[in-house]
């Protein structure tokens, strides 16, 4: 009985730092504090809002089918946004690291005594943080090629960032073998051989049709463009 109590006290303990070390850990900025109060002012989060929206369509090309006048607006802003994007990346990635290494008691768990589980648990919640961060900027760095891309193109020069990326890929994975290619023109060859067979198997069976089966045939088709 007394040591049942014992594993259920412990288990308690455990569930109370585990709580304590993610609230810890949540807690900690990944930005200096002034920063963070600029980066959240409601005047520059609806400016992100609308370089997001800027980058998001051109990231998509949507902006395609709004009035040109907007092209060039839209491509600049998108730029700009995912610039932004990055820079707080990097101020994100160092200030994480220099927190980790020189701001140790920031991730102190006390409550007499120092609470080591509770510590090392919100080191690893604001390490996972500092991942994140980085998962994103990823994201933002393919953006904001993309739209320096976007801006080179309305000058009338060539894309670098899309190729150099296609050519880094080459690169690192190489390009396809022999074998791996012969297979997918193999696939190709194969899919327009059925395409073609199913459409000689159409052309039969339609002539092969009386008048009306003819005739409520074409209807059903015209009916289906008409949804369209």
């Amino acid at each position: 009985m007394k040591n049942k109590c014992h594993q259920i006290l412990l288990s308690k303990i455990e569930k109370n730092s585990i709580c304590l070390g993610i609230k810890k850990g949540y807690n900690i900025g990944i930005l200096p504090d002034n920063l963070y109060k600029l980066y959240n002012n409601i005047v520059i989060r609806i400016l992100r809002f609308i370089g997001g929206v800027c980058l998001l369509l051109v990231f998509t090309s949507y902006y395609l089918k709004l009035p040109i006048i907007l092209h060039n607006f839209i491509i600049i802003i998108g730029f700009i946004q995912s610039m932004q994007i990055l820079i707080i990346l990097l101020i994100k990635i160092i200030y994480g690291i220099y927190t980790l290494k020189y701001k140790s008691k920031e991730f102190e768990v006390r409550n007499s005594p120092l609470n080591q589980y509770a510590t090392q648990i919100a080191r690893i919640i604001y390490c996972a943080k500092i991942g994140c961060a980085v998962t994103g900027g990823t994201a933002a760095t393919i953006a904001a090629g993309a739209s320096f891309d976007s801006v080179l193109e309305a000058a009338g020069r060539e894309k670098v960032f899309v190729p150099m990326l296609g050519s880094l890929y080459k690169s690192v994975f190489g390009e396809l073998s022999s074998h791996t290619q012969e297979r997918i023109n193999n696939i190709v060859n194969s899919t327009e051989a059925n395409s073609d067979n199913n459409v000689s198997e159409m052309i039969k069976n339609y002539q092969s049709m009386s008048d009306q089966d003819r005739l409520e045939f074409l209807s059903e088709i015209n009916r289906e463009l008409e949804k369209k």
